[in-house]
This record gives structure tokens, sequence and C-alpha cells, in this order.
């Protein structure tokens, strides 16, 4: 009952979807526990067309509307035409703490979240027209860790993946499965005292560590230069920015090194201390994971200058 019960909420924000932006609270049922996450759809979004999807994962203690404020992409996804979800975690074996199950801090939590994530899936892409070559995953801090996790453990969906104040737990590396190489982007801030950039805290690896594991599972071999941001000087940070490419499948790694940065969303709306203006976190994400799809890349191969799904090919070569 629960099933039919969430497939009909999905299936009134789809038809409110045509007409203007909505923001809808959508439930199901994952092996018996009820799941809930706040949907986005912009104004643009049109069914029939298929659209992009961005998960957008809350921290931990955080809730789903918490995120959708803090680590905000409606702008964006006003322009750029594209879904988001913003999944609500479950309490820590009962002790009033919302978290994504990765392992770390989170050892013993019995949420399943892959589940969780599987069942979100199912009901987006069946009541919106998703271009399922195009979901792709971030968050903040535990969000950004369990980002790291669906790379690992559900290559096959999601195109890219990004982390912002989070970094990787021992078992995600462990345990990792990906099945092929996922772009991933890390923004995090030297001065973080709750997720340490150089490590050091027994729940979570470095951010280097992070970065190095992408960086050799994707087969990265070309460290371009960092550049330098510095837009702001008066917020306290400054920015440095790493490209490492050649990955295969054209699977690069990027890194934004908040020097000076706090556990914070750069460019957030909420001006606390320690947050970086010399970048819009937000933006950067969606820049990155928007160049990454699934589906091969095409190219012109007949040279007719139509790039088609014939030409991927060269079927209708001459």
């Amino acid at each position: 009952m629960l099933r039919i019960l969430s497939f009909l909420v999905l299936l009134c924000a789809a038809s409110f979807a045509a007409f203007g932006q909505t923001t809808t609270t959508v439930n199901t049922s994952v092996n018996g526990v009820q799941r809930s996450y706040l949907l986005y759809v912009p104004a643009s979004y049109t069914p029939g067309t298929a659209a992009p999807l961005l998960f957008n994962f809350h921290g931990y203690t955080g809730n789903s509307s918490q995120q959708m404020n803090y680590g905000d992409f409606r702008a964006l996804a006003d322009a750029e035409g594209f879904l988001i979800a913003h999944p609500q975690g479950l309490d820590l074996n009962g002790a009033g703490t919302a978290h994504w199950n990765i392992g770390g801090w989170t050892v013993g939590s019995t949420a399943d979240d892959l589940g969780f994530v599987d069942a979100m899936l199912a009901q987006l892409t069946t009541a919106y027209s998703i271009d399922t070559d195009r979901v792709y995953s971030t968050g903040f801090s535990n969000g950004g860790f369990f980002s790291f996790e669906l790379a690992c453990q559900r290559s096959e969906v999601f195109a890219a993946v990004a982390s912002v104040g989070g970094a990787i737990t021992s078992q995600t590396i462990a345990g990792c499965n990906a099945q092929r190489p996922v772009p991933a982007l890390q923004i995090h801030g030297t001065a973080d005292p709750t997720i340490p950039y150089n490590g050091g805290a027994w729940y979570s690896e470095s951010v280097p560590t992070a970065i190095n594991f992408w960086r050799t599972a994707n087969g990265t071999t070309t460290a371009l230069s960092p550049v330098t941001i510095d837009p702001n000087p008066n917020d306290g940070t400054t920015v440095e920015h790493y490209v490492y490419t050649d990955g295969n499948a054209g699977a690069n790694v990027e890194h934004f090194k908040v020097l000076n940065g706090a556990h914070r969303w750069p460019g957030s709306a909420y001006n606390q201390s320690g947050t970086s203006y010399d970048i819009d976190a937000s933006a950067e994400v969606w820049a990155f994971l928007s160049r990454y799809s699934l589906a091969p890349a095409c190219t012109d191969a007949d040279g007719d200058g139509v790039c088609a799904d014939v030409d991927c090919d060269d079927t209708d070569a001459t």
C-alpha cells in the first residue's frame, strides 16, 4: 500500500511539474522502513524530454530541507533543467542523529541506504522523464562520503560524483566495487576540524588519500599545475584548483583545496565563519558533474558534420 501511495504522490508531482517549479516531499518504503526525500522539479522540466538528475545528500545530523538550502542547486536547476532529489537519512541506532551508512563512525548502522537510492531511482524514472545516462551525486560532509560510496557500489548508475567537506572511509576503500572509472570531485577546507584535511581522525581517511584513491582507480596520469583562485581576499581563504587528467574513459579527478577553509560549503548564503567566497561550490560541482555521461562519447565518424548514434559506430560510413 505504501508503494502505491508513494507512486500516486509522484504522479501528482509530475502533473504539476509542467506548470512551474515544485518542491515535493516523496515517501517510499525500503524493506519495510519508511523513507522520504524532497524533490525539486524546475519550471523548465518538460515531460517527455529526458532531464538530468542530481542527488544532494545532507551531512551528519542534518536533514533534507537544510541541505536543499545550504548546498543550494535550485537556481542552477532552473537554468540547466535538471531535477534534484534531497534524501533524508535515518537516525543512527536510535541516537537521533541522521546519517548515511558509510563505515567510519557509522559502523554498526543497519540503514539500507543503497536500497534507498535504488528505490528513489525506480520511482523517479517511472514518474519523470529522466536521462539515466546523466544521474549524479553530491553532498556535504557525511553526504560527500556517501557520494563516494555510491561511486563504488553503483558505478553503473552514477555518471560522476562530488564531495564537499567529506572524504572517504577505510571501509569504502576496502569494499569498493566500481565496475567503471567514475569521475570524482573533492572540495575541502584545510582548516576543517570535523573532517581533518590531512587525516588523524579514526573515522576518516585524509583528503589526499581520497583524491589518490580516485586517481588510482581512474588511472589519471597527468597532474596540471594548480590554479590559485582568490577573487574575495577579505574572506580569509584562498582556493587552489587541482586537475588530474587522462583518466580511463575520460574519468578525471579534480580538487578545490580551500586554504584556511573550515567545515563549510563554499559560496553558501549562510555566512558562517570559515566559509570561502572565492568559489561557489554548487556552481563548481555542477560544472564538473555535467561534463560527464554514461553514454559513450559520439564523434562525427563519417565527416558529414552530424554527430548521431549511427556515427558512434560509423555504420553509415561510405
